[in-house]
């Protein structure tokens, strides 16, 4: 029975440890109401729990993965949301028929990297010791297809001319 009026049907109680209730924990969901799911990290665990008209399923842990934040990056009505790790490092999560998987890794710490590149004589060098934590984006396209990216900004970018002699 779906209510018309806005009001309660149902309420239960979560056991968890999230420190901010606002902010730690949102809703994945992808057009099918039986599919949505609430998704948070509680002490580098990432958990999620179906929301179902009774509220009877219990919360389970992603094994294997320790997190330090979720990322909205507008696109959890599509079913995706990035968990990232303390060292900048992430994953997509994807919302699927009976939970959340992860669908692309951010590997690589940048912080790590390092390179050069030469464009119409111009030489471009750029080192990540400095780099901020990465800011991580999200869309939609036309056709429906997600999209993620994840960028970094670079405070020391060198740049060198080189001039014909």
């Amino acid at each position: 029975m779906v209510p018309e009026s806005g009001e309660i049907i149902t309420s239960a109680n979560v056991p968890s440890s999230i420190r901010d209730p606002i902010a730690d924990f949102y809703v994945l969901s992808n057009g099918i109401s039986e599919n949505n799911r609430i998704i948070w990290i509680e002490q580098g665990s990432l958990k999620h729990v179906g929301l179902v008209p009774e509220l009877n399923a219990r919360p389970v842990a992603v094994k294997n993965a320790e997190f330090g934040l979720l990322v909205d990056v507008g696109i959890t009505d599509n079913g995706h949301i990035v968990a990232a790790k303390k060292d900048g490092s992430g994953r997509i999560i994807k919302l699927v028929e009976n939970g959340v998987k992860s669908v692309h890794s951010f590997k690589d710490d940048v912080s790590l990297l390092s390179f050069s590149s030469t464009l119409n004589d111009i030489i471009l060098q750029a080192s990540f010791e400095d780099q901020s934590q990465p800011i991580y984006t999200g869309n939609v396209d036309e056709s429906g297809r997600v999209h993620v990216a994840r960028i970094y900004w670079a405070p020391r970018v060198g740049v060198c001319l080189i001039l014909p002699c």
